[in-house]
C-alpha cells in the first residue's frame, strides 16, 4: 500500500461505526486492532462512567487497562489536557483508603490487588510530531501513579505499574499489516470497485434466498459423509477448497457448472468461512 492511513476523523469513518460518538468509536477502534496481541481483552463502553478504564486484558493474575480518547486535533497540548482530565478524576476518586465515592464503584479496580492492574495504556487518535512529546506523555503519566503510589498506602500497587501511550502513529502501523481492519473502517482506502464480504447488500430477492437464513447450506463434507463412499477421487470439500488457496502456488480457484447447481451458493460459502478464518475477503 502506497497511500497514507486516513486520520481517524469523522469523514474518514465508515457510518456503520458512527450511531454512538466518535468517542465511542475510537474505543471500539482500539479494541479491535488491539485484540490481535490481546487475545483477553475485554471492552466496557462506559459513557463516561468507566473509571478511567475503557478495555481490560487480564493474563493470570496481572492487568494491563487502557483508556481511549479521541483528539480531534493534532496537537500535542489537547492530548496532554485529556490525560491530565483523567488524572484529575483519578486524584479524586481514589484517595479514600476506604474505596470511592458512593455512585462511583467504577474506580473500584484501582483498588484491587488481584488481579493487580500492572500496565496502563493511554491511546489517543491524534500523532505525535516527535518522539520528545511521546517521551514527555508517558513521563508525565508514569510520574502520576508513581505519586499517587507514595501519597496514599492503600494504592501501593501501582507503584511498579507500566505505562505506554499509543497514539495515531502507533495505529497507523498496526493499519498496515491489518488491512482488513483498514478497508473496514475507512471505505476510501478499499480497493475501487470492491466491497468488503460483510458489506454485500442482502436486499436483492435472490441474495435473500441464497442466506442460510432462507436455505440452510447443504455442504460438499455433508453430503460425503452421508454417502457410503465418503472420499470418492478429487472430491474437495469446502475446507479443502479454502486449503488450496492457502497452500502451495495457486492463486485461484475456478468454479464451472450447469446453472443451478449451487456455483454462487459454494463461493460465498467459502467466503465465510475465510472470513471466519480471519482472511480479509471482497
Amino acid at each position: 500500500m502506497t497511500f497514507p492511513v486516513p486520520r481517524f476523523i469523522q469523514e474518514n469513518i465508515d457510518p456503520q461505526f458512527l450511531t454512538g460518538n466518535i468517542g465511542d468509536a475510537f474505543q471500539e477502534f482500539c479494541y479491535q486492532i488491539l485484540q490481535a496481541d490481546n487475545p483477553n481483552l475485554q471492552n466496557f463502553p462506559g459513557g463516561g462512567k468507566d473509571g478511567g478504564i475503557d478495555l481490560v486484558a487480564d493474563t493470570d493474575d496481572t492487568r494491563t487497562v487502557f483508556e481511549c480518547k479521541h483528539i480531534g486535533t493534532e496537537s500535542h497540548s489537547v492530548a496532554q489536557a485529556r490525560w491530565r482530565t483523567v488524572a484529575g478524576n483519578l486524584t479524586n476518586n481514589l484517595k479514600n483508603p476506604n474505596g470511592p465515592p458512593t455512585g462511583q464503584s467504577q474506580y473500584r479496580p484501582w483498588y484491587r490487588t488481584e488481579p493487580c492492574i500492572r500496565k496502563y495504556v493511554f491511546c489517543i487518535s491524534s500523532t505525535f510530531a516527535n518522539s520528545d512529546q511521546m517521551d514527555k506523555l508517558r513521563n508525565e503519566i508514569a510520574e502520576f501513579f508513581a505519586t499517587l503510589s507514595r501519597e496514599h498506602e492503600h494504592l501501593a500497587h501501582l507503584r511498579e505499574m507500566s505505562v505506554e501511550v499509543l497514539a495515531w502513529n502507533d495505529f497507523s502501523s498496526l493499519l498496515m499489516r491489518r488491512p482488513h481492519l483498514l478497508f473496514r473502517w475507512f471505505p476510501n482506502t478499499r480497493p475501487r470497485g470492491l466491497v468488503l464480504f460483510d458489506d454485500t447488500p442482502e436486499d436483492g430477492s435472490f441474495r435473500r434466498y441464497l442466506h442460510s437464513a432462507k436455505l440452510p447450506y447443504y455442504s460438499i463434507r455433508e453430503h460425503l459423509e452421508s454417502t457410503t463412499d465418503r472420499s470418492p477421487s478429487g472430491v474437495l470439500d469446502e475446507h479443502a477448497l479454502l486449503q488450496e488457496l492457502d497452500d502451495g502456488d495457486t492463486t485461484g480457484l475456478i468454479i464451472t457448472g450447469p446453472g443451478g447447481i449451487g456455483k454462487t451458493r459454494l463461493t460465498l460459502e467459502l467466503g465465510h468461512l475465510a472470513r471466519n478464518d480471519g482472511w480479509l475477503v471482497l
